[in-house]
């Protein structure tokens, strides 16, 4: 099971395009891939290479840049800063999840947004991300 796989359960569980918000999307992330109540940073890597992820590292970045992901045709990377604190690191990933499932997702269903009247402030997708990433560092 990858990312696309879980993009194509969303598809079928909540509709074409999905009507479906970033809290349940993580929700379902979490039920799909059997992520634990309390994730690490070793869980995360290991979860980022069953995702088919080929490269998750620590890295120094602009300060500016916690994250940051690059998919191709052929390859996925998906980079953190090391000079963040634990939580940060781990924010950075799941938020970097949260993007590729977006991606994926706007790639099988061009019509796909995602709902974001529960929301309590924004749309954007950094806005989506935290609240994607909220609900595995703060509500397990």
């Amino acid at each position: 099971m990858n990312i696309v796989d879980f993009c194509k359960h969303l598809l079928a569980k909540y509709g074409n395009p999905p009507v479906a918000d970033p809290e349940t999307i993580a929700n379902e992330f979490a039920w799909f891939f059997s992520v634990p109540k309390f994730v690490t940073i070793d869980y995360l890597v290991s979860l980022a290479k069953f995702l088919n992820i080929d490269q998750i590292r620590s890295e120094k970045l602009p300060t500016n840049i916690r994250g940051f992901h690059y998919k191709s045709m052929r390859r996925c990377e998906l980079y953190y800063s090391k000079d963040d604190w634990q939580g940060g690191r781990e924010h950075s990933i799941l938020h970097e999840f949260y993007e590729l499932i977006e991606k994926h997702l706007d790639e099988l269903c061009p019509d796909f947004k995602i709902r974001t009247d529960k929301m309590s402030r924004g749309s954007g997708r950094q806005i989506c991300s935290n609240h994607f990433d909220a609900v595995h560092t703060v509500s397990f």
